[in-house]
């Protein structure tokens, strides 16, 4: 018996290390059922955006939803499906998030596959962080950075580099001037 005691106690103190150091980095946690496609959200997600903290058919419904910016949605089920189909264990992406009332904010997900005694991916356990400060922050920096301060016109480099891009993704037909 206080072989058990002592390890309820060490399970005990573990949980609470574990609850008291999430609550200090302002996270969400989430935890994936890959075989059933249900994901349970910690209780800040309610908190942060609005939506309950459960959500059945996980993947199938996350495009409908309108969580995920159009943008970013087709990154993200792209580093999912390939979790769930055991292709990948870990993943992380950035993405905006639709916060109520807020619009849509940068988050970055972290992702990782939990093996069962077969070794089959059939869970995965993840974390969300709100990076939309620092997000803003370096597109703030990045506009300055491609922009003469006097007329507000791209610099350069700027130009250098979206033509570049231009050339790159044009197909055989396409003409710039």
């Amino acid at each position: 018996i206080t072989v058990e005691e002592r390890t309820r106690e060490e399970i005990r103190l573990s949980e609470e290390r574990y609850r008291l150091i999430t609550e200090k980095i302002d996270s969400i946690e989430y935890d994936w059922d890959l075989t059933t496609d249900t994901v349970h959200f910690s209780e800040v997600w309610h908190k942060w955006f609005g939506y309950s903290p459960v959500s059945e058919n996980f993947l199938q419904n996350v495009e409908k939803r309108g969580l995920i910016h159009s943008d970013d949605i087709q990154g993200f089920l792209k580093m999912a499906e390939s979790i769930r189909d055991g292709k990948e264990s870990y993943g992380e992406y950035s993405m905006r998030l639709h916060q109520r009332g807020r619009g849509f904010v940068w988050c970055k997900t972290y992702l990782t596959a939990i093996r069962d005694e077969d070794g089959v991916q059939s869970r995965a356990i993840g974390i969300v962080l709100d990076i939309d400060k620092e997000k803003r922050e370096a597109e703030k920096y990045q506009l300055r950075a491609e922009r003469d301060d006097l007329t507000g016109l791209f610099n350069k480099g700027a130009i250098a580099k979206q033509v570049a891009r231009l050339i790159q993704t044009a197909g055989r037909n396409c003409a710039y001037a």
